[in-house]
């Protein structure tokens, strides 16, 4: 939802009285020595002030909707995210599907595929980037060239013969003389190799899709034909587990739980993230955040007044 208009009504009203009380006649008054007549009075004023705003509230709809959810997920948002708090792992593993060419279940952001997905190689990436991000040798921020910005990330000149830099920048490609790579989206010409490390980003829906494949299904539903069921090399069924262990993970039950952070009942199936699961409750908030940044952008809407004349 977001707010399609706003509007406000003002009302203005003044009033002013007077009132006058006697008691006696008058004649009594006249022949009296001493008066006996009472005799009260009063003024009033008032202002009352009335302001009335209302509210117009709209879905999100149509081609911009569809537009936010289909773009690809740009570096500024995830630098936002990495600044905010969340460490690079998380981030990486759920936005992106690939670094330098390193491939993160890139077949994974849209309906279940039924070939398994490449993963290892990026899964171990990002774990060496998170370690070296917690020992503050591997940080991501921006520098300033021809009055723009641009990100990088940015190896600490004490850490350049660290073993686990050493394997990130061999895994990457990159030039082990340098700790500045700029980041872009896309792919980088062969002049540039070495000295970038380039990123491709998922679409929040392809976000959704991927976070969909954490989701438990129930065994009648596998073995009756109704959803795809992906296949490795072997023809065994592959266990999407591998792909988001320790980021997301969605149980079934067939009763209510009770220790549910959040839960929906589908097909008469209980679907919930375990209160205890701290990793998927993170990368649920996370996900909340990214859909909030990239969906939650509403048109600016300037109030508009209404003055009602006729009053």
């Amino acid at each position: 939802m977001q707010v399609t208009s706003l509007s406000s009504q003002f009302r203005l009203e003044e009033s002013l009285n007077a009132s006058a009380n006697l008691r006696g006649s008058i004649t009594d008054t006249l022949l009296s020595d001493s008066s006996t007549t009472d005799r009260s009075g009063a003024l009033g004023a008032s202002i009352n002030f009335e302001e009335r705003p209302t509210l117009s509230f709209g879905q999100f709809h149509g081609e911009e909707f569809m537009q936010r959810l289909l773009s690809r997920i740009d570096i500024d948002t995830i630098l936002l995210l990495y600044h905010s708090g969340w460490n690079l792992e998380r981030v990486f593993r759920l936005c992106l599907t690939s670094i330098n060419g390193v491939v993160n279940a890139s077949n994974a952001s849209g309906p279940t595929p039924k070939a398994a997905p490449e993963y290892e190689k990026f899964l171990r990436l990002v774990n060496i980037i998170h370690r070296l991000q917690q020992r503050g040798f591997l940080d991501m921020g921006y520098i300033t060239d021809a009055q723009k910005k641009k990100p990088i990330i940015f190896i600490s000149p004490r850490a350049m013969d660290d073993p686990e830099v050493t394997e990130m920048r061999k895994t990457l490609g990159l030039n082990a003389s340098l700790n500045e790579y700029p980041i872009v989206i896309g792919t980088s010409a062969p002049a540039t190799a070495g000295s970038m490390i380039t990123i491709d980003t998922r679409s929040l829906l392809g976000v959704m899709f991927f976070l969909s494949h954490a989701v438990q299904s129930p065994t009648r539903d596998r073995l009756s034909g109704i959803i795809t069921v992906t296949k490795d090399k072997f023809g065994r069924e592959f266990d999407w587990g591998r792909v988001t262990n320790n980021l997301f993970k969605v149980v079934v039950a067939v009763r209510e739980p009770s220790d549910a952070v959040v839960h929906t009942r589908y097909r008469g199936t209980w679907f919930y993230i375990d209160d205890t699961d701290l990793d998927s409750k993170s990368t649920f908030t996370l996900f909340g955040q990214l859909f909030a940044l990239i969906v939650g952008k509403p048109e600016a809407t300037a109030p508009v007044l209404t003055l009602p004349i006729g009053k």
